[in-house]
């Protein structure tokens, strides 16, 4: 049904429905290569890929950020992001608002790298936990501009990472 759904949706696909398809097709490729003993050692092979494919995905997404449109704050996304939760959460304050919207862009991108970094590198929780937080404030955004359907692809696949980090041999 997944498949068909997404197939039908043509050419209407967006960067939550590339990452999944990615994520989900690299864990059952996973899932169905390794050899396992018990459903236990098959759930964190598959947990441990997953993360690297997000890290990959975190971090490239970041690195993708780096550029002028999105650096600059007349024309960068993170500024409305940014300016909308001031705005929504905080009230009208101008000068924090354009505080925030000269950083947006840069901090935006830094973010979302050290993300994949994380992720990638022996402090998965922490990346965990940083990405769900990227989530969580994308999430509070008030419409038109919140993307809650981003948050509500990636944050379940994070904190199915989370708690079985302790397990993984390499994990901190």
């Amino acid at each position: 049904g997944f498949v068909v759904t997404k197939w039908l949706r043509q050419p209407f696909q967006f960067n939550s429905d590339i990452w999944c398809a990615l994520l989900d097709c690299a864990v059952l490729a996973r899932g169905a290569t390794t050899p396992y003993s018990d459903r236990n050692s098959l759930a964190l092979a598959c947990c441990h890929t997953g993360l690297k494919v997000l890290g990959v995905l975190y971090l490239f997404a970041g690195l993708y950020k780096l550029n002028t449109s999105h650096l600059a704050p007349e024309a960068s996304c993170s500024t409305i992001f940014y300016s909308a939760l001031v705005f929504e959460y905080i009230g009208d304050y101008r000068r924090l608002s354009a505080s925030l919207a000269a950083i947006a862009g840069w901090s935006t991108a830094i973010a979302e790298s050290a993300i994949g970094f994380l992720l990638l590198a022996e402090w998965r929780r922490a990346g965990a936990v940083l990405g769900i937080a990227l989530h969580v404030g994308i999430g509070l955004t008030p419409p038109p501009n919140n993307i809650v359907a981003f948050g509500g692809m990636m944050v379940p696949r994070l904190f199915f990472a989370l708690p079985t980090t302790a397990a993984m041999p390499d994990a901190r």
